[in-house]
Parts: C-alpha cells; structure tokens; sequence
C-alpha cells in the first residue's frame, strides 16, 4: 500500500508511542487523522499537519466516524501498564480492539496494523528463543499479557473477514518520552533502590521507539504482509548493562551490589499489597510483572520483518541512549 496519499488513522496518537508514530508519518508526508479523547493533550499533536479526532475505543459511532475515508489504520491506543484491574485491561485492549476491528470492516479500511507485544509469548527467566511461529503463553500470570493474547485473536480473526489485519510486537518499548520505564527506574533510583536483578546477565530484548514506528510503516506499505512480525533492535543488551548506561546518563546513583531475584520479587509482592490497601491509584515504583520484565532472557528474531517487510531497525543501542540523553537534560 503507498503511504502518500493515504488517510491514515492512528489511535492513541497522543502517546508515547503513537505520538511517534504520527511524527515520522508527517514527515513522510502521509495524510494522518488522529483519534484523541476529549481529555487527552494534544499540543504536541496540533504542531503538526494532522487532522484531529475525537473519540473512544468504547465508542464504536466515534471510531465508524474517525475511520470514514481513511485506507489503512495503526492501533496504538490501549492500558499499557503493569497496574490495575482485570476489567480496566479488558476494556481497553479487548473490548477496544473488538470495537475498532469491527469499525474498520464497516468503513472499508483496507490494512489495520494493530501494536502488540512480545510478553504474548512469555516472559521466560532462563534464555528461551522466540519467532513468529512461537506459541502463546498458556500462563500469563499478569493482566495485561493475557488481555494482548484476547486482543490479538480478536484482530486476527478479522483477517477471515477481509481485513488485512498486522499483529506489530515490539520488545521493550524505550527512548525519549517513556512514560514508563523510564520512570520506573528514576523511582528506583531517588528512593537508593537501584540495583542489579542478580547477577544483570540475562539479556533483554528492547525495541527503540523510532525502530517500532518505522515497523508500523513497513507493515502498511507492505503489498501482501503476513499476520505477525516481530520488532526488535538490532542488538540485545543484558539487564546490567542496560540500567547501569541509563543510570550514567541520567545521573543515578546505581548500588554497586545486586539483589537476588526472589529478595525483589518478594519486596514488590508487599509493595503492591500495600498499594491495594490503601487504594493508591498509582503503581509502585517496583511491581512483581516490572521484575519480571527486566529478569527477563528471552530472544526474538525479526528476520521475517526483515525479510519480508524491509524493516531495518536504524536507530541502535548508542545512538538510541544518545537522544535520550537530550530527552532527559531537556527533562532535567
């Protein structure tokens, strides 16, 4: 499919990810319509050539409109944390994605992209390797997985009914403008909590957030895409290497020691447990399914969307923390 001259809808385009996303398709000069909710900030949005619109995932006459005349859709919009219910996560990444595939049907949207996550296939302590062929998790343990593996089906089902739908998984979403791992981690650190997760060695897949944009627009240009590709950086980075780099440029202290697994896993069982009751609304600034994600040893091929996407993953590891270094000083 050609971008130029394509309206494109992009949901959750005020967001990290999606935000980004809109960016590089205004530089490529596509036609982007942005759904936004009626409280959502749009400033950075209004900078740039796009056509806003408002709407709700549980609106479905607010999607059926926002999808009126555009050829092809990317679905970022969704919960994409480690904290709140069960029915907050179906809501938005299951009952939303419901509602926006059966929109894109009716308004004769030709591609859907729709942004996943590689935590649908588990997340595994010990090093495990992970395709496009990999099967789910049978036990996601955490709420927002399980509701990624429901939303998944659902778009793919889709695909049987004409719509040419893309599952997109990055890794770990980072770079300028994380609203949360960042964020995580500068809590860890002015609370003196930084540490190594044992030993640091077990290597985690990132995905910098230019690298996903420009495999959402692989995805859509594609002429006959598959169902799944996976989108990860070049090159994999351990734990230890990864938080001590970021502690460096942001200007951390990082304890000089590592904790066991278990030790940390059993101090954010207590945290949330507190949290819950004395209903704070916010997550901790350490959680048993952040842990586990950063514990994480799994590797992921993209050489399907190489192959068959021409998706190259630009931005690597140095060049990545280099702009967050300039995010972070205009942060301070």
């Amino acid at each position: 499919m050609e971008l130029k001259g394509t309206n494109i809808l992009v949901t959750g385009a005020s967001g990290f990810l999606g935000g980004r996303i809109v960016e590089i398709l205004c530089r490529n000069d596509c036609r982007v319509r942005a759904l936004v909710r009626n409280t959502s900030n749009a400033n950075r949005l209004r900078l740039l050539p796009v056509q806003l619109t408002v709407g709700e995932l549980s609106d479905p006459p607010s999607l059926r409109k926002a999808l009126e005349g555009c050829g092809a859709m990317i679905h970022c919009a969704g919960k994409v944390t480690d904290w709140g219910s069960r029915d907050e996560f179906y809501r938005a990444n299951v009952q939303g994605t419901k509602n926006l595939m059966e929109a894109c049907l009716a308004s004769g949207v030709t591609r859907a992209v729709v942004l996943s996550s590689l935590t649908v296939l588990g997340i595994p302590r010990r090093e495990e390797h992970f395709d496009e062929s990999s099967s789910y998790d049978p036990n996601p343990r955490s709420y927002y997985p399980e509701s990624k593996i429901a939303a998944e089906k659902i778009a793919l089902a889709s695909r049987a009914k004409g719509l040419s739908v893309v599952i997109v998984r990055p890794a770990g979403i980072w770079g300028p403008g994380d609203p949360v791992f960042f964020p995580r981690l500068r809590a860890l650190a002015e609370r003196g909590w930084l540490c190594r997760v044992g030993g640091g060695g077990n290597k985690l897949g990132m995905s910098y957030v230019d690298n996903v944009a420009e495999g959402a627009m692989c995805a859509i240009e594609a002429e006959n895409p598959g169902p799944v590709y996976h989108i990860v950086d070049q090159k994999s980075v351990t734990s230890a290497t990864l938080m001590a780099r970021i502690a460096e440029i942001a200007g951390w202290k990082m304890r000089s020691f590592g904790l066991p697994y278990w030790v940390l896993y059993g101090a954010a069982s207590l945290l949330e447990a507190g949290y819950r009751l004395l209903r704070v609304s916010a997550s901790p600034a350490l959680t048993r399914y952040g842990l586990r994600l950063f514990a994480c040893d799994g590797r992921y091929s993209c050489q399907k969307a190489r192959s068959e996407l021409g998706y190259t993953g630009r931005v690597n590891f140095d060049e990545g923390l280099r702009r967050l270094a300039g995010w972070i000083g205009t942060i301070g």
